[in-house]
C-alpha cells in the first residue's frame, strides 16, 4: 500500500531518532504502530519513548471497501 500517514517533513542528515510532523500529526513521535483492523479500516498509533511509550496520536484510516483504493476519512485522536 505505501501509505505513510502524517509523515509530510523529511529530515536530512538528522541524527535524531524522532519525526516532528505538520498537519495530523503536530507531537514529535518515535514509533508507529500498524493494525490492519479489518477488511476497510486501518489504525495507526503513533507513540513518544518507543513501543510501551506514550500514545500521542491515533489515525484509523478507513477505506469505502475491502481493495483500499478509495480513501473515505481519515479521523486523529
Amino acid at each position: 500500500m505505501g501509505l505513510n500517514p502524517g509523515l509530510t517533513n523529511s529530515i536530512v542528515g538528522s541524527t535524531s531518532t524522532t519525526a516532528e510532523t505538520t498537519g495530523l500529526l503536530p507531537e514529535v513521535f518515535d514509533y508507529i504502530g500498524c493494525n490492519y483492523a479489518g477488511t476497510t479500516a486501518d489504525i495507526y498509533t503513533y507513540k513518544s519513548g518507543g513501543s510501551g511509550g506514550i500514545t500521542v496520536a491515533t489515525l484509523t484510516v478507513n477505506w469505502t471497501d475491502s481493495t483500499k483504493t478509495v480513501l473515505s476519512t481519515i479521523v486523529r485522536t
